[in-house]
């Protein structure tokens, strides 16, 4: 699961990546943030951990405005960049 966390990070457009999360029960906790006019909100919140809804959005790799703090994956950029 680690390489499935940081290989993104080898991309050129990728600074973040985070985990779906599961909650014991086998629900989601978050397979991402997305943000509407209420503010932030987990993506998939209790869900099953494979769901058919939406041709099972929640286990694929998808672009996301921010990931939590939970189990988050960061590129490694240089402090000064000339």
């Amino acid at each position: 699961w680690l390489e499935c966390l940081l290989g993104p990070c080898l991309r050129k457009d990728v600074g973040a990546v985070g985990a779906k999360l599961l909650y014991p029960d086998g629900t989601i906790q978050h397979a991402g943030v997305g943000f509407h006019r209420a503010g932030p909100d987990h993506i998939g919140h209790l869900l099953p951990a494979k769901t058919l809804d939406y041709y099972d959005f929640v286990s694929l790799a998808q672009d996301y405005t921010a990931v939590t703090g939970a189990c988050p994956s960061y590129k490694a950029l240089p402090l000064f960049i000339k």
